[in-house]
């Protein structure tokens, strides 16, 4: 039953009832993990945040689920937990997908998520760094297993994400036309961030990925499926996953003496491409590169490295009475 009050849709379903769809979803999330339809993280941020929404439930009690139940439960969870806006927003998205599905479901009449709006954060800021040449040298000339050396090249000369790597299957790798020369480009389809089909690639014909990869795909064979298996007893032959690209990377930048930090990571790899993308060949070509739907994004990753090349605050000079560049030629001791 829906009741419509001051513009506000009022869904009559009991708590007992809701939480009973939660149960439902949470089922739901997994079949769509097991049917490769969404990411495991994806998944994973949804359940959290309609776990959260099942925890309020259970505490409040509302007699009603309304846009006011919804706006109260992300002014709870923004001071129980102390998170900013991008969380909430991430939370309320996984609560949109909720209850799309429990009115799908008939759980409930309508959707009281429908016209509520939360704030977005408005940073374009990134908060990995990238890495410097020497760096990705030293990175790049560890010795590896052909797996792990191709997974590096991947992400150092492609810029791939961790889960697209873990995606890639053996049958991926194909050709474009490149309508200027009329040939072929060696290409590999990935589906990329949110995305359920291959439907991006990134050229592979850089002599660094085409050794690397040729390779591995010598030593793996040309049998079907994933590209990169684990060699793990436990899970011999079973698609990499994220968590162990990220550790592949981490122990290769280990090995090579990288400095890390929460803003060293194995996404930097990625950042470091775009960035050097950004430089060489300008804004608009790293976007393309990134694969990024807006060119806000893409500006992200170089913000900083633009304000350390060429810092404003050099230009302040008091000395002379007026405004001028001032002479630094290296860094003070402070």
């Amino acid at each position: 039953m829906e009741i419509t009050q001051i513009g506000i849709t009022t869904t009559s379903v009991t708590t007992a009832r809701m939480l009973s769809a939660l149960d439902g979803f949470a089922l739901y999330l997994r079949s769509m993990v097991d049917a490769d339809a969404i990411a495991p993280t994806t998944a994973s941020a949804y359940d959290y945040g309609c776990r959260l929404w099942g925890d309020y439930l259970r505490r409040f009690q509302p007699n009603t689920i309304d846009e006011s139940t919804v706006y109260a439960w992300l002014g709870h969870v923004r001071t129980e937990r102390n998170v900013g806006s991008k969380s909430l927003a991430l939370w309320l998205s996984a609560l949109r997908r909720f209850f799309r599905w429990a009115v799908t479901n008939r759980y409930c009449d309508s959707d009281p998520t429908a016209q509520v709006k939360a704030q977005r954060s408005v940073s374009t800021r990134h908060k990995k760094d990238s890495l410097p040449d020497a760096d990705v040298r030293a990175l790049l000339s560890v010795e590896l297993s052909a797996r792990d050396s191709a997974i590096l090249v991947l992400k150092t000369y492609c810029g791939l994400r961790d889960v697209e790597i873990t995606r890639i299957d053996i049958e991926h790798i194909g050709e474009r036309l490149n309508p200027v020369t009329q040939t072929y480009r060696r290409v590999l389809f990935i589906r990329g961030k949110g995305r359920t089909d291959e439907d991006d690639f990134v050229v592979i014909e850089h002599p660094a990925v085409h050794a690397a990869l040729s390779k591995w795909i010598a030593e793996r064979g040309d049998a079907g499926g994933a590209l990169f298996t684990s060699d793990s007893p436990r899970n011999r032959g079973e698609r990499l996953s994220v968590r162990s690209v990220k550790r592949i990377v981490i122990e290769a930048m280990r090995t090579a003496g990288v400095k890390r930090s929460k803003r060293i990571t194995s996404h930097s790899l990625r950042h470091t491409a775009i960035t050097k993308v950004a430089h060489v060949s300008g804004l608009r070509a790293a976007q393309v590169f990134a694969r990024h739907a807006k060119m806000e994004t893409t500006a992200g990753y170089i913000h900083d490295d633009v304000r350390i090349v060429d810092p404003a605050e050099l230009s302040i000079d008091f000395a002379g009475g007026g405004i001028g560049r001032t002479a630094v030629n290296e860094s003070p001791t402070f």
